[in-house]
């Protein structure tokens, strides 16, 4: 009876997962139990089912360092069984969790890890999955290494990751595998690469999928991915991509900092000053109760922006924001996310070029823009090149004026 219950409660768990908020209470109710009955019995093939979803449950609910303390339970537990399966998940959740703390190197390591067993096990034993359909494990990891490889500074393996995820799933025509790879392609590749014909393109798929076959625990993402379009659009729709936003976060609890980045930019973009820096307050109190840190060198270059989109433009404000700006940088580089520093450094540079600052600016672009060997078509990558250009060429100007003076006696 225990087995068949636990079986019962992991497929309510799934089912809920389609048609309600991933992180709904229902789904922490039968997840609970089914943990309970794992453990009662004592099977390593029962239990780590179980113990699987609760982790990815914990990690829906904004806890990112108890999800991945159970997923190191997990993987520890099926390396033990010798379960090769339930490795590759336990590498994968591990992946994402580290991610989702801001540790990135090892979010990497683990993820690529459990891809290159997947693979070798596809190719070993060719069949359905543990879901029961063939390879629809590989949407799912493929789905969610896009974002690390962004945040590292990888924006075109990003990209093609996040293409292979979106093509394997529409070969598979699986609707809830096809949803994932829309919302993870809209959600951390696109829109960090600031392609605004791509996020429009799996919105508008993303919607249709969620009206044909009742996702409708997707349908926040459609209001986030709206809200950030009509943000970045005309800016006298900005106001209203805020209250798109705003609407998907209410039906979303997962994810949280993603969300208060998204609408903080919202903000930015609307003139709105005092909401966004409120707004902030609330997010990097959250990051500090969580631990979620994969998006607090955005929340602070943010904020350094919203401070200098004031009326007043104050040199306290100013300083304020250098400072914002420069503690983006210290996480970013804290976390090797390349691709925050860029931005944060932008910033910085730019605020700088205005100071009269050049050359401390141009070095300091210099050095992160430098690094990169990929993106140089994305929004970011060409801005900070633009920025820095221009700066090169107003400190040979400057160079060239004073060579140029007449000696004095």
């Amino acid at each position: 009876r225990a087995r068949r219950e636990l079986d019962l409660q992991l497929a309510l768990s799934t089912a809920l997962q389609d048609v309600r908020d991933w992180s709904a209470p229902e789904r922490a109710t039968a997840l609970a139990r089914a943990y309970q009955l794992g453990q009662r019995l004592g099977e390593p093939a029962r239990l780590l089912p179980a113990l699987r979803a609760l982790a990815e449950l914990r990690a829906m609910q904004g806890q990112p360092e108890q999800a991945l303390a159970l997923a190191q339970q997990f993987l520890r537990l099926a390396e033990q069984a010798q379960e090769p399966v339930y490795v590759v998940f336990g590498h994968d959740m591990c992946g994402r969790f580290c991610a989702a703390l801001g540790d990135l190197g090892p979010a990497r390591e683990h993820v690529e890890q459990a891809l290159a067993l997947y693979r070798r096990q596809r190719v070993a034993a060719p069949g359905p999955s543990l879901t029961g359909e063939p390879d629809e494990g590989g949407v799912s990891l493929l789905a969610w290494l896009p974002y690390i490889l962004w945040l590292l500074g990888y924006p075109d393996q990003a990209l093609a990751r996040s293409r292979e995820a979106v093509a394997l799933a529409h070969e598979l025509a699986l609707a809830p595998s096809l949803a994932l790879a829309l919302t993870t392609a809209g959600a951390f590749c696109h829109i960090p690469r600031r392609e605004v014909p791509a996020v429009r393109e799996c919105t508008e798929r993303l919607q249709r999928l969620v009206l044909e076959k009742n996702l409708t625990a997707y349908q926040p993402w459609v209001n986030l991915y709206q809200g950030w379009l009509l943000a970045h659009g005309d800016p006298g729709q900005a106001p209203e991509g805020i209250a798109r936003i705003r609407a998907g976060m209410a039906d979303l609890q997962a994810f949280r900092p993603y969300q208060f980045t998204l609408l903080a930019g919202a903000y930015w973009q609307a003139g709105q000053v005092t909401e966004g820096l409120q707004m902030l307050d609330e997010a990097l109190a959250l990051v500090e109760q969580t631990g979620a840190r994969s998006c607090e060198a955005e929340m602070h270059r943010l904020r350094g922006e919203l401070l200098l989109s004031s009326g007043q433009r104050s040199a306290v404000e100013g300083q304020q924001a250098e400072a914002c700006f420069q503690r983006a940088i210290e996480v970013a580089r804290w976390q090797e996310a390349k691709s925050l520093e860029l931005r944060a450094a932008t910033s910085l540079a730019r605020l700088w070029q205005g100071q009269g600052k050049r050359e401390e600016a141009h070095a300091l672009l210099a050095e992160v823009y430098g690094w990169f060997t990929e993106g140089f078509d994305t929004p970011d990558v060409v801005e900070a090149r633009a920025l820095s250009e221009a700066l090169s060429s107003d400190h040979d100007a400057v160079a060239h004026n004073c060579d140029s003076r007449p000696s004095q006696r």
